[in-house]
């Protein structure tokens, strides 16, 4: 509960993409904990430290989704994190049933580290950018997650007044 309250405010202050990039080498290292464990402690810290910054994702990616896709399919998407969740649940599942828990932990050390190398790619919300009164780059933001023939401008408009009735 913690770090889900953390993951609101530093989504909020830092942005969506960074609050996702600086939790996902928490989660890597989390799980390079449980891997490389010697004691009862380590393997706990792990543990703790690699859900804690699943539940700091989890607060951002919401937002990074609602923020990005366009208004008629939000709120169809807006659950992807979930699917995301569980199906990541039976993927350890899965593989903790054929491999050792010290494998497993090392195999869920890649998931968090690609996941990191693809948020490089992406650039940070339109809404938040907004916020920040950084227009040009939420305009780029839109034109980014929209495509190079499509007009922003009205959405841009839309979400600059959003922001102002807050």
């Amino acid at each position: 509960m913690i770090f889900a309250l953390l993951g609101g405010i530093v989504s909020g202050f830092a942005g969506r993409k960074n609050s996702l990039t600086m939790a996902a080498p928490l989660v890597a290292c989390g799980w390079l904990m449980v891997y490389s464990s010697q004691n009862k402690a380590m393997l706990f810290f792990g543990w703790v430290l690699s859900n804690s910054g699943t539940v700091f994702q989890t607060v951002s990616a919401l937002p990074y989704i609602a923020e990005t896709v366009h208004p008629k399919i939000r709120g169809s998407l807006v659950i992807l994190p979930g699917i995301f969740l569980a199906l990541g649940q039976f993927f350890v599942w899965f593989l903790s049933y054929f491999l050792s828990w010290r494998m497993t932990a090392f195999v869920l050390i890649i998931p968090p580290l690609l996941l990191t190398l693809m948020l490089l790619l992406l650039p940070e919300t339109p809404y938040w950018l907004v916020s920040k009164n950084r227009f040009s780059s939420a305009k780029k933001s839109l034109e980014f997650f929209r495509g190079s023939h499509y007009d922003v401008t009205d959405e841009l408009i839309d979400i600059k007044k959003h922001h102002q009735s807050r």
